[in-house]
């Protein structure tokens, strides 16, 4: 079980307090990342991982991200599971018989 009593922000949502946490690091004059880290409870890493996605991205760069993949992993060009799936014989029949396939992507 997680001990939530050492993550402040579970209180007001985490997206909140990383706005705090910047208004704060802004009022302090933009010094002290560590300080202010160990006063909300997270590491000086995170501290300075959303005072850079602040300075990218303004308030919008506070928001959540996706944690799913970008990309398909393992996934096959096309054009390779074209001519694998379907070897030159086989895919002129096809197309002389003019038959349409469903494509997946």
């Amino acid at each position: 079980m997680v001990d939530t009593s050492k993550m402040p922000w579970k209180d007001t949502g985490l997206v909140a307090e990383r706005k705090r946490f910047i208004e704060d690091w802004l009022a302090g004059g933009r010094r002290d990342v560590a300080g202010l880290s160990r006063t909300y409870g997270i590491s000086r890493q995170t501290g300075h991982k959303w005072v850079q996605r602040f300075l990218e991205g303004g308030q919008a760069g506070l928001a959540d991200r996706s944690h799913a993949r970008r990309d398909r992993a393992g996934r096959v060009p096309a054009e390779t599971e074209r001519r694998l799936c379907r070897p030159p014989a086989i895919q002129a029949t096809m197309e002389t018989a003019q038959v349409s396939t469903i494509s997946s992507d």
